[in-house]
C-alpha cells in the first residue's frame, strides 16, 4: 500500500544563519517552474495558494535566503535567516 504521509522539519544554526528546512515525499510529478503560480497544485482544484503566499511573505525580508529543490522523490523547501548579532 501507499506509505503514510509525513513531513521532516529541520532547524539549525551555524555560520551566522538559522536554517529552516522542510522535506516531504512527492506522490506526483511537479512542474518546478509552475509551483509558484497561485492556483497550481497536484492535489486538485481550489488548492495551490500555499507556495505563492510563502514566496510573497519572504519577499518582504531582505536577509532571508530561500531555496527549493526536488531530490530523489522529495520536495525540499529551505530558507536561511541571517542572525542579527552575526558579524
Amino acid at each position: 500500500g501507499k506509505e503514510e504521509p509525513w513531513i521532516h522539519i529541520m532547524v539549525s544554526s551555524q555560520e551566522g544563519y538559522t536554517t529552516f528546512r522542510v522535506k516531504n515525499r512527492l506522490y506526483h510529478s511537479i512542474d518546478v517552474h509552475r509551483i509558484w503560480q497561485q492556483g497550481y497544485s497536484t492535489k486538485g482544484k481550489d488548492r495551490g495558494i500555499g507556495l505563492a503566499s510563502y514566496r510573497k511573505i519572504l519577499e518582504g525580508y531582505e536577509d532571508v535566503l530561500p531555496a527549493t529543490a526536488v531530490q530523489e522523490g522529495y520536495f525540499i523547501q529551505e530558507f536561511k535567516i541571517q542572525e542579527r548579532n552575526a558579524g
